[in-house]
C-alpha cells in the first residue's frame, strides 16, 4: 500500500488498480 500523493489516499498497490483508475472511482 502506498499513499497517493495527490488525494491523500492510501492506494493497495497489490490490488492491481493504478493511481488513475482510483481517481476516476473518487469524486
Amino acid at each position: 500500500m502506498y499513499q497517493d500523493e495527490a488525494t491523500g489516499t492510501n492506494v493497495e498497490s497489490s490490488s492491481g488498480t493504478t493511481v488513475e483508475e482510483c481517481r476516476e472511482k473518487e469524486p
